[in-house]
């Protein structure tokens, strides 16, 4: 298209999700375990919108790139309770609720490419990606409330070879307790967050036209509501990566370590280097 196309991607899409998922754990209140399943279905509609100044593809040395996807969702869910003995599989008692709600979730981003060298062998990059999602109408159980019937799988994660790359796919999810159908549960990945931030700078080397190498710094974490964001639970890796280049695209290994963790707060200095460190596999850049 011409340059002075601001827009263009244009991506209506429709679909529908159905997610189970499964947790257990001891309420305050009662000395028995609890058994919690959560099956969700999900349809909904959206649109991709972007806006792709790049020179490249596969490797951009130069220009920008922005998206944002609006999206909006239906959710029918059904909390299954069940209560056993304490390190028994006896079942006491089995109840359901089930609740009905509509949520949105946005996501928007920008990628930024600079070429440091003439030759454009050398590139510093950029990105920066948030999320959020969030119930307008509802109707519930009175138990429990609109946001705990948005569905896990439409919830943010972070980690993994796109993301932070310190953390396994999926690993970094919001610390603080999540309540599901009126109980209050410590299994921490029985969904995401609410709220996504992330980002990250890269400088990509290429060595020939087949292979190169990048150094990067990745950051961002997810929470439960915007206002639970603190600037001490971001999340920092660091690292250094292979690059192979085919006419199909790029393939990458990643070795990222945690620089900074926020579930213990400690720097990577005050740690074992190989304890936090993680290999990423990918096809095509990290972004």
């Amino acid at each position: 298209m011409p340059y002075y196309t601001f827009v263009t991607l244009l991506r209506p899409f429709i679909g529908f999700d159905i997610a189970e998922r499964k947790a257990r754990f001891f309420p305050l209140t009662s000395p028995n375990e609890i058994s919690i399943k959560v099956g969700s279905f999900t349809p909904g509609i959206g649109i991709e919108l972007g806006s792709s100044k790049t020179d490249d593809i596969l490797f951009p040395t130069k220009g920008n790139f922005f998206f944002i996807t609006p999206e909006l969702f239906y959710s029918r869910t059904e909390y299954r309770i069940t209560e056993y003995l304490n390190k028994s599989d006896v079942e006491l008692n089995d109840t359901a609720s089930i609740g009905n709600t509509y949520f949105y979730r946005i996501q928007t981003g920008v990628s930024s490419y600079l070429s440091v060298t003439n030759d454009k062998m050398t590139v510093f990059a950029g990105k920066i990606r948030i999320g959020y999602a969030q119930p307008f109408t509802s109707s519930h159980n009175k138990d429990f409330s609109s946001e705990e019937l948005i569905p896990p799988n439409k919830t943010f994660y972070a980690g993994g070879s796109n993301s932070i790359r310190g953390w396994k796919a999926r690993e970094l999810i919001p610390t603080n307790k999540i309540n599901y159908a009126g109980f209050t549960t410590n299994t921490q990945d029985f969904r995401g967050g609410t709220t996504w931030f992330e980002g990250s700078f890269e400088l990509r080397k290429k060595l020939n036209d087949f292979f190169g190498y990048a150094v990067f710094a990745d950051y961002g974490n997810t929470w439960n509501g915007w206002k639970e964001i603190q600037i001490n639970d971001i999340a920092v890796a660091i690292g250094l990566g292979i690059r192979v280049y085919t006419p199909i695209a790029p393939f990458r290994l990643d070795f990222g370590t945690k620089f900074y963790d926020p579930s213990d707060k400690r720097m990577i200095f005050k740690k074992n280097l190989w304890d936090n460190l993680s290999i990423q596999f990918g096809i095509g850049e990290a972004f």
